[in-house]
């Protein structure tokens, strides 16, 4: 993610959705304000909650996982040099697998796929498809980092591991959050080329 190229959109809805983050850039830079919405399906929000966005976007968390590699079990019996050669080969083998979890266990993009995501001024929602609503409460957002020419956006919170959205309208939805969580002045600075 650069962030140093201009946008070309590609597609119909690539196109459709650029034109829509201009839009709401030049409306908020105004002094406008995103309009809520209610949900179309029955999503229940909070008394007083609104909802700014729905859709698909793809969806991935930050994190690495324990390295934690048990020995094999091993019961040997036979000659004294073929208990040896295996308790050799069993600590190669063990080391090995011990590697490939570490390496396995450092921080990275995981739980990549489309995920049903819903903006409200309190929250965002991510569905990621197994039926559970992953809650990411606006009171623990630490920032929001967007690469609106790669259709990417980060947002970093204090308890809970970061979260990726990208898709064509990730832009659109990174400046709708971010009119939301941050004053008129703060408005993400890598939206300023679309003025």
């Amino acid at each position: 993610m650069t962030g140093s190229r201009r946008h070309r959109p590609a597609c119909e809805e690539d196109q459709q959705a650029w034109r829509a983050t201009a839009l709401l850039y030049n409306h908020l830079t105004r002094g406008g304000c995103p309009q809520p919405y209610r949900p179309a399906d029955a999503l229940v929000l909070a008394e007083g909650e609104s909802c700014y966005a729905d859709t698909v976007l793809g969806y991935a968390r930050y994190y690495g996982i324990d390295p934690a590699v048990a020995p094999a079990p091993a019961l040997m019996v036979g000659p004294a040099g073929l208990i040896a050669t295996s308790l050799v080969v069993s600590a190669w083998h063990t080391r090995r697998a011990r590697r490939r979890a570490h390496a396995r266990a450092k921080p990275a993009w995981r739980d990549t796929h489309p995920a049903r995501t819903v903006l409200t001024d309190q929250r965002t929602l991510c569905n990621p498809g197994d039926g559970a609503w992953i809650d990411l409460s606006h009171d623990q957002l630490l920032g929001l980092h967007a690469w609106p020419d790669d259709h990417a956006l980060v947002a970093t919170y204090t308890h809970t591991a970061p979260l990726r959205l990208t898709g064509p309208w990730t832009p659109w939805y990174a400046l709708t959050w971010a009119a939301l969580v941050y004053p008129r002045d703060r408005l993400l600075p890598e939206f300023a080329h679309l003025a």
